[in-house]
């Protein structure tokens, strides 16, 4: 079973945030996996999906939390940047099709529901 700091660590890498990333290469991961672009991998994106959403399930402190959000907004701009915006480098030079591209809009709007979860749960978290 994966632990919770297994999970921010593992939603940091994909977002290119981990520390070690400096010296190693971004394969298997969602910012490895737009570029150099070569399809999406469902894999890859259920990992960094799944761990979000364990950490938005859970209990944890706020620090925790606001870390998560952080990596999820990272992979959330990088994805729209990179994939999906009408001048992103994967549309502009034609390299994602229309299917590809929804399914990766989609992924991304599920991503950002579970951004919003971490926020809520932080802010509740948080003495006013």
């Amino acid at each position: 079973m994966t632990t919770q700091e297994e999970n921010l660590h593992l939603l940091m890498r994909h977002a290119g945030l981990a520390p070690e990333l400096a010296n190693e290469s971004l394969g298997g991961t969602v910012v490895g996996m737009l570029r150099p672009y070569s399809g999406l991998d469902a894999a890859v994106l259920g990992e960094a999906l799944n761990a979000a959403r364990s950490l938005s399930e859970s209990n944890l402190d706020v620090q925790t939390l606001l870390q998560a959000s952080l990596a999820v907004c990272e992979l959330v701009s990088v994805t729209r940047a990179w994939g999906l915006d009408r001048d992103s480098m994967l549309v502009r030079n034609k390299l994602i099709d229309d299917a590809q591209w929804v399914a990766l809009s989609e992924w991304t709007r599920e991503l950002e529901e579970v951004n919003k979860l971490l926020l809520e749960r932080g802010l509740k978290g948080h003495p006013s």
